[in-house]
């Protein structure tokens, strides 16, 4: 019987980057999951309902985009896609810290960075 050669899949580098970047990823976006409304209701003093919109605008477009999107990820290249979703989801959350220190920060600007980073997670996820 043929000997399985198992680790094989950790010395291959493009697999080793694609799985430490997705745990980046993954990590950033649970913190960002629970930041968003911590900072919501500790520096803006944001209700319930407001709550409640800020974590609907991060989920909503999973169930409005998700079918065209795979479709649309299906006939390109997965990496450059990936690596754009990143640096638009870093874009707009370094907006948030940007906004704070010149207290301009609002809870408008917080439903659209999570706006954004709800159609970048869309396609990052799906590609």
């Amino acid at each position: 019987m043929k000997s399985l050669s198992y680790g094989r899949l950790w010395s291959h580098r493009d697999f080793n980057r694609l799985w430490f970047s997705d745990t980046v990823s993954q990590l950033g976006n649970q913190f960002t999951n629970l930041a968003l409304p911590i900072l919501a209701v500790l520096s803006l003093h944001a209700g319930t309902f407001e709550i409640g919109l800020l974590m609907t605008i991060e989920t909503l477009f999973f169930p409005i985009l998700g079918l065209f999107v795979g479709v649309w990820a299906d006939r390109l290249k997965k990496r450059p896609i990936m690596i754009v979703c990143n640096l638009g989801r870093m874009a707009s959350l370094a907006s948030i810290p940007l906004a704070f220190f010149l207290s301009t920060l609002t809870l408008y600007q917080l439903y659209v960075v999570a706006a954004i980073n709800g159609i970048f997670t869309v396609f990052f996820e799906i590609s």
